[in-house]
């Protein structure tokens, strides 16, 4: 049986879709791939847009289509046949949001948002990949409304059953936050509501702004442009329901546009895109609780020239800012660290004669759970395993010989300690038994200087 655990346990944690969003293409034929553990600078992209995009990779890290919201392109860089006339905007702040199908590896959902909140509103595409000779198209759904009236925001929570997602927007007009689940069987048309923002309407420019949620899932923040907000809000990935909004609006130039939280989402970076020749980047200490406090105690990090635009965090767990028509991106290359030590660089990454605008990939970053305890992790052994998987609930395991002492914990996805165990008297082979619901988990043993985990579903 296990104990639940007493002591606290100090790790990391983070969530990246495994290689699926290693490869970045964005503004005037830009592009950049993480597959080294670096961004490397790509000059093959035939997309050139002003903001809003998306692009999805294999399991190797290499590219499979992406797009602008109107337009989609293929893995060689050609307009898919049908990838053309979509109802995004070559000016909303994220355009577009490429999403896998649950339970499926050829089919992807790409949704888009109109500009200024024009009729288009939020709609949905379907690729299937296994079409065009494995290079892509989009099928006969294409275009398909789910919402009108909103915001330039999408983004994307993976559910805490571990297989659906939420896709997240905005109304306008409204205080409304609109939560469509997507499931193996397709994506539900009647959101769930939570009415929990400021009331954003008149002037379309309160339209512009991102929309993004934490790695962990628990939090969401949006940029209300023209209103010189930003909405920070506490998120159920079970429910689909946002809460306990907070309001960061102290703003010295205004016009917040981009938004990313830190990897632990302890710290929020907003970047400004105010039409003078500089814009501001911010950061807003959230473990404050308070907002009076996290609003008092922010820090200007950098001002930009020109002005900025999106930010978004890369599989190196850096945060990456776009600059209006520059040749380079900006980089956070420690973006939990408080004030000046985040190490924030103006000239990160060459772009090598491309330019950037104002966008930077809208990605879903949700899938692959890593956990770093701060010492050798070793996945995969000749004498570890773990059966059956999945199961009800109870697993046997084997354990290398060379192991002496050692813990067993079990972790949820949200990185919650479900079980914690101390084996003082070693043996190689057990049964662990857990009473949770369905669900993927992930059990690590531990010994002073060895790891192994895997990851434990439950039926």
């Amino acid at each position: 049986m296990f104990k639940k655990l007493l002591i606290p346990i100090f790790l990391s944690i983070t969530c990246f879709a495994q290689n699926q969003g290693n490869t970045w293409y964005f503004g005037a034929g830009a592009g950049i791939n993480f597959n080294s553990g670096v961004p490397e600078v790509l000059t093959d992209g035939a997309m050139h847009t002003q903001e809003g995009c998306s692009a999805v990779s294999d399991v190797n890290g290499n590219v499979l289509f992406y797009t602008d919201g109107l337009s989609v392109w293929n893995s060689l860089h050609e307009l898919m046949p049908n990838g053309h006339s979509l109802k995004g905007h070559f000016s909303s702040t994220q355009s577009a949001l490429i999403v896998p199908k649950p339970g499926s590896s050829k089919l992807y959902y790409l949704f888009t948002t109109d500009g200024f909140g024009g009729v288009n509103g939020f709609k949905y595409s379907i690729i299937d990949m296994s079409l065009e000779d494995g290079r892509g198209d989009v099928t006969v759904v294409k275009n398909r409304m789910l919402k009108n009236n909103i915001c330039e925001k999408i983004t994307v929570v993976k559910h805490r059953n571990s297989n659906d997602y939420w896709i997240l927007t905005r109304e306008f007009e409204t205080a409304n936050y609109c939560s469509f689940l997507l499931t193996e069987s397709g994506v539900t048309e009647i959101p769930i509501i939570s009415p929990v923002g400021k009331l954003i309407g008149g002037i379309k420019s309160k339209t512009i702004g991102c929309l993004k949620a934490s790695l962990d899932g628990t939090k969401v923040a949006a940029a209300i442009w023209d209103n010189d907000l930003v909405e920070v809000l506490d998120f159920n990935n079970e429910t689909g329901v946002l809460s306990n909004l907070i309001e960061l609006n102290d703003f010295y130039l205004g016009q917040p546009y981009g938004v990313e939280f830190s990897p632990s989402a302890n710290l929020l970076y907003v970047s400004e895109a105010n039409n003078e020749s500089v814009s501001n980047l911010y950061q807003y200490n959230l473990t404050l609780m308070d907002e009076g406090l996290i609003n008092e105690r922010r820090e200007i990090i950098s001002r930009v020239l020109p002005k900025s635009g999106a930010l978004q965090i890369g599989p190196d767990l850096k945060i990456y800012q776009a600059k209006m028509e520059n040749g380079f991106l900006a980089a956070i290359n420690n973006p939990e660290r408080i004030g000046a030590a985040c190490n924030y660089e103006q000239d990160a990454v060459d772009l090598l004669g491309r330019t950037s605008r104002l966008g930077l990939p809208n990605l879903y970053t949700v899938e692959l759970l890593l956990i770093d305890l701060g010492i050798k992790k070793k996945e995969q052994h000749d004498q570890f395993a773990i059966y059956p998987n999945p199961s009800t609930g109870v697993f046997n395991y084997i354990l290398p010989e060379n192991l002496t002492q050692f813990t067993i914990q079990i972790y949820s996805l949200d990185g919650k300690t479900i079980a914690y165990e101390l084996n003082e008297t070693f043996e190689r082979s057990g049964q662990l038994s857990i009473n949770e619901k369905s669900g993927v988990y992930i059990v690590v043993f531990q010994s002073e200087d060895e790891i192994y985990q895997t990851k434990l579903t439950i039926k």
